[in-house]
């Protein structure tokens, strides 16, 4: 998601570090078509999205084709309010009883009983399908008077009648619920820099980008189809946001600035990617739609800000900043309003990483022993900036961590196979117990994302 720390803080930080080797994502939807929409309404196996999940009428129109229908999970919906989606208005769990999801005729459905959700006329809302943590798709929907012309719309949103019953009818197949996947950047004997992917444990590397130029920093869309990632492919040799299908097929360029862009992190409803550029003299954050429109900036500092993380809810990007002096976390509204820090005291702490719950804030930085400064290592603290703790705690420089879906792991980047010129890719348990080598190859594995599924 993020250049490597230990190379691109290593001024605040005033440790030394191998640098990256490099020479020189629209929404959930992945279609070219979609790219090049300004709203994504609806992801399912038709529109771009999971291609084992389809949304069926009434609410969409019948698939031509389908797969094995997996009766045995235990799907949630859950109902937010756009634009923001940050907080739900309505959720239905699996079960029997009234109001709760059941399978019924080879798909799940729920009624969803709108007239005491205190829908308004006009209000546009996001209907999201969700197996654990795994969003499966979304459709959005707007609401319309009782009675006249169901016409009376703009854009492609569903109309459903105000206070009136919706029958929510959805299928989920075999495969749709996915294994867990790292996507990371790695160069490979200190070449160009790729993407890959590989399973949690390390195994099935696959290098996905396969380009003469640098491509790095992955980010995974929400619900995994895509991912955005920085590359210096562009005619120009610059630093872009540029985002791919999952598979690396589909590359399509969203920044075009001769600045450099890079960074980039997703809102968690897929409508808008945060990421840093230098266009305007100074490294701030901005954001853009998920098709690379409206790119907006959202910090103004003469100083450095660098690292954003969307929040779990929407609601908030965590950020570092260089403007007090040091290297410091701070959080802000997704709007770039309200810019809290988080973080205090003379040592730096960079690369923030929300847990999957919002609770936590996991993040880079080092200590002052007897007037010493210790190795970078990965810390966590409570969202607020409290209860600060380390992780690892090694001899060499630990960095950029990334948590699993479930919240159980941690991924981070490590220098401990130096030596031999390695930057190397760990996982942890998320309280820093039982620390695993993923990656063991000649150049620089880092980078590491890991999928929202």
């Amino acid at each position: 998601m993020r250049l490597n720390p230990l190379f691109s803080v290593s001024v605040a930080l005033g440790v030394s570090a191998c640098t990256e080797q490099i020479p020189s994502e629209p929404s959930v939807g992945t279609t070219p078509e979609m790219r090049v929409s300004k709203t994504y309404t609806l992801s399912d196996a038709h529109h771009g999205g999971n291609p084992h999940f389809y949304f069926l009428p009434p609410i969409a129109s019948a698939p031509h084709s389908m797969g094995t229908f997996d009766p045995t999970l235990a799907p949630t919906v859950r109902v937010c309010v756009l634009p923001d989606c940050t907080s739900d208005i309505a959720t239905f769990v699996t079960g029997d009883g009234p109001g709760q999801v059941r399978v019924t005729g080879g798909a799940y459905q729920v009624l969803w009983h709108t007239k005491s959700t205190g829908l308004v006329v006009d209000g546009q809302y996001r209907i999201r399908v969700y197996v654990g943590l795994q969003l499966l798709g979304f459709l959005d929907i707007r609401i319309v008077p009782k009675r006249g012309p169901r016409t009376a719309l703009t854009g492609d949103l569903v109309p459903v009648r105000q206070r009136q019953p919706l029958l929510i009818r959805f299928r989920i197949e075999e495969d749709a619920i996915q294994q867990p996947i790292i996507a990371f950047s790695g160069s490979r004997n200190f070449t160009d820099s790729e993407v890959f992917l590989m399973n949690a444990d390390g195994t099935g590397r696959t290098n996905i980008t396969n380009h003469p130029a640098g491509d790095f920093q992955p980010a995974w869309s929400p619900n995994g189809s895509s991912l955005a990632f920085t590359s210096t492919r562009a005619v120009d040799g610059s630093r872009d946001i540029w985002v791919m299908n999952r598979d690396g097929t589909g590359p399509a360029q969203l920044t075009t600035d001769p600045a450099t862009d890079q960074g980039a992190t997703w809102s968690p409803d897929g409508t808008q990617i945060a990421f840093v550029s230098e266009r305007d003299g100074n490294q701030d954050i901005y954001v853009m739609h998920a098709d690379g429109t409206n790119q907006t900036r959202l910090t103004n500092d003469p100083e450095r800000d660098d690292y954003p993380d969307w929040s779990p809810d929407g609601s908030k990007i965590a950020f570092m900043s260089m403007r007090d002096g040091n290297a410091h976390i701070y959080v802000m509204n997704a709007d770039g309003t309200n810019q809290v820090k988080l973080t205090s005291g003379t040592r730096p702490a960079v690369t923030p990483a929300w847990s999957p719950d919002g609770t936590k804030i996991a993040f880079t930085s080092d200590d002052e022993f007897n007037g010493f400064v210790t190795a970078l290592d990965i810390y966590v603290m409570n969202a607020d900036g409290s209860g600060r703790t380390r992780l690892t705690d090694d001899e060499a420089n630990d960095s950029d961590p990334s948590w699993s879906a479930d919240g159980n792991k941690i991924a981070f980047v490590s220098e401990r196979a130096i030596a031999t010129g390695h930057l190397e890719i760990f996982a942890m348990n998320a309280d820093g117990s039982d620390e695993v080598n993923l990656t063991n190859d000649p150049g620089e594995d880092v980078s590491p994302d890991w999928s929202p599924f």
